[in-house]
């Protein structure tokens, strides 16, 4: 059973919702908790490499959707579970990061991007067709 078969039962056996999709060289993962107003996270692999991305999806306030990569794992399921669990808390962390600008000596925190999403199936669906994924398959119930 491929890894991404297996990532797919588990979400799902934790009432995720998850989508499979491919374009030529790459897989996606994308899953949520089935529930309103949730972070959308991304398992990515492209063909040419045994490393996995670990991250969320996110949009920008030009309204572009984009995947924020936190973490890595070979092809190992039980460290990928763990992982996302990280990624999950490394995603929240990033979003309430002071940053300082010693030329203006401002201090700012960088939550200019959308993390939490309301339309998890429609924003999942424009960001496929806007980067060339094929659904491959879809797993739960909305």
């Amino acid at each position: 059973m491929s890894i991404f078969k297996r990532l797919e039962n588990h979400y799902k056996s934790k009432s995720y919702l998850t989508y499979h999709a491919a374009n030529e060289h790459e897989q996606l993962l994308l899953f949520y908790p089935n529930y309103k107003s949730t972070k959308i996270y991304v398992i990515h692999k492209s063909d040419d490499s045994k490393w996995f991305d670990l991250g969320c999806l996110e949009r920008g306030d030009d309204e572009k959707l984009g995947v924020s990569f936190y973490d890595g794992c070979d092809n190992n399921f039980n460290k990928m579970i763990a992982k996302m669990k990280g990624v999950d808390k490394a995603a929240e962390d990033y979003r309430f990061t002071i940053f300082y600008d010693p030329d203006t000596d401002t201090y700012w925190v960088d939550n200019s991007l959308e993390l939490f999403f309301e339309n998890q199936e429609d924003v999942i669906a424009r960001y496929l067709k806007e980067n060339g994924y094929q659904l491959i398959s879809m797993t739960g119930e909305k």
